[in-house]
């Protein structure tokens, strides 16, 4: 039977796909290093589950190590790839950008190059909004809306999706481009907003705000995997699509939901907006509502 790989397995999105796909009763392919941005041990405890299955292959190793990537690739029938193998944080990407670049842009590279010596005919890449930047529009479309990355974190996945596209001119494979919008839930990593603000608000810390009018298209973690799950059944070239709410939500309007359902009041301070973050996020779903019924 072909088998699915998924890059980044034991992250936030990753660890919920590979469990979604493992009780469609596809055999996963799961591939992650444990990166230190974070606590491994969260990682770990991520795939505890999938772990379990008979139909679930663990691969500890970098998505930087071509060799290894072409071993697992070689020889396994595998007909798709997920990648969503990265280095996140944009605030953290100023402070590192040559390792946000060789894992982000290089990593993704010898991702596909792997899989494509392999035979592998379908990807799915995992982008972000930020490759959108600060708009000028009200709503980022695939097609239309500029490119204007603000982060080394933007500005790796824009050259992840610029090599991507080399590569799908030249060996002419199937591959969507998913651009994923704030997203939230269980497993969320510790270092996102929602995780932060609770920790805050719990502790009576000040809750800092970058911008009383800063705002997000906040997208629960369940649409993201519907939206690859249906990925997973398009193929027609070289497809990008934004997998969003299609809603704007102030970000203070965010925190004092999260206080309401603790039942503590936060202690809000609007702050000078930090770089790399744009003032607000809103996708247009509407090419991913056509074409994948998202």
């Amino acid at each position: 039977m072909s088998k699915i790989v998924v890059t980044g397995c034991a992250g936030f999105i990753g660890s919920h796909l590979v469990e979604k796909l493992l009780l469609q009763g596809r055999e996963v392919i799961g591939i992650d290093n444990f990166h230190p941005y974070y606590q491994p041990s969260i990682k770990q405890n991520n795939i505890e589950l999938a772990l379990q299955s008979s139909k679930f292959e663990f691969h500890e190793l970098s998505i930087l190590d071509k060799d290894k990537l072409v071993e697992v690739f070689d020889g396994a029938a595998i007909e798709q790839v997920v990648h969503l193998a990265a280095l996140a944080g944009v605030r953290n990407s100023f402070d590192f950008p040559e390792e946000y670049f060789q894992i982000n842009t290089i990593g993704t590279k010898n991702v596909f190059e792997a899989a494509i010596s392999c035979g592998v005919k379908h990807f799915i890449f995992a982008s972000s909004s930020s490759v959108y930047g600060e708009m000028q529009g009200e709503k980022a479309v695939e097609d239309s809306t500029p490119l204007n990355p603000i982060s080394p974190y933007a500005q790796s996945k824009v050259e992840a999706e610029k090599l991507i596209e080399t590569l799908q001119n030249q060996y002419h494979f199937d591959v969507n481009i998913l651009r994923f919008f704030t997203v939230y839930g269980a497993r969320q990593r510790p270092d996102m907003a929602f995780q932060k603000f609770k920790k805050k608000i719990l502790s009576g810390e000040t809750v800092e705000l970058y911008g009383e009018n800063m705002s997000r298209d906040f997208t629960p973690i369940e649409k993201i995997i519907e939206g690859i799950i249906a990925a997973l059944d398009y193929k027609n070239g070289l497809e990008v699509f934004n997998l969003g709410s299609g809603k704007k939500v102030l970000v203070k309007s965010m925190i004092l939901k999260i206080g309401k359902e603790l039942g503590v009041e936060p202690k809000i301070k609007v702050v000078e907006q930090q770089k790399g973050d744009p003032s607000f996020t809103l996708a247009s779903i509407k090419k991913a509502k056509k074409l994948l019924n998202y």
